[in-house]
């Protein structure tokens, strides 16, 4: 079976209508078509393949029977963390900060747009850090601010270097703000 990760070299079925089909690097769920009008619109993916790192919890809340019940735990911890809204949308709860990964990089991205923030470092000899950054940083993909990449020639880039401590006590898993280069 051809997938949008090649082709599949395993497949498990989950019951009429969902399939697990591995492949040589990733793998994925197909959902058919009858099944997947049954998944929330704010999740769903419409050709039915979700895959198997962060959209195979959507399909885990959908048709929780067809899961085995010590994974639905994680499974709803998996929507939370990449997949907020859709989240928020099915639950009712509300996300706060610290609660959903996706969710916190949305609030770092949207606060520091106008920022000179870290894409790439390098650790350099002498405890020192170099870095190229560019405002709000790569920001979330796909950034329709730098739509050909952070890296492209067009794209204005600073490049500076601060001290290993200074690095470490200002990087996020988003990234490193660099306040003295405005």
């Amino acid at each position: 079976m051809r997938t949008p990760w090649g082709m599949s070299d395993s497949q498990e079925a989950y019951g009429p209508g969902i399939t697990f089909y591995g492949t040589p690097g990733h793998g994925g769920f197909k959902v058919f078509k009858k099944l997947n009008r049954q998944i929330h619109e704010s999740c769903r993916i419409e050709d039915g393949w979700y895959e198997e790192d962060c959209d195979w919890a959507i399909v885990a809340v959908h048709f929780p029977d067809r899961f085995p019940s010590d994974v639905m735990e994680s499974a709803w911890k998996t929507l939370r963390n990449w997949h907020p809204k859709a989240y928020e949308t099915i639950t009712g709860k509300e996300i706060k900060p610290g609660e959903s990964y996706k969710r916190d990089e949305e609030i770092f991205f949207r606060s520091h747009e106008n920022d000179w923030v870290e894409v790439s470092h390098d650790r350099q000899e002498g405890g020192t850090v170099k870095m190229l950054a560019v405002k709000g940083g790569r920001g979330l993909w796909p950034n329709p601010k730098y739509p050909q990449g952070v890296h492209h020639p067009s794209v204005p880039k600073r490049e500076f270097i601060v001290s290993e401590e200074e690095f470490e006590s200002g990087w996020n898993q988003f990234g490193y703000v660099c306040e003295r280069c405005a």
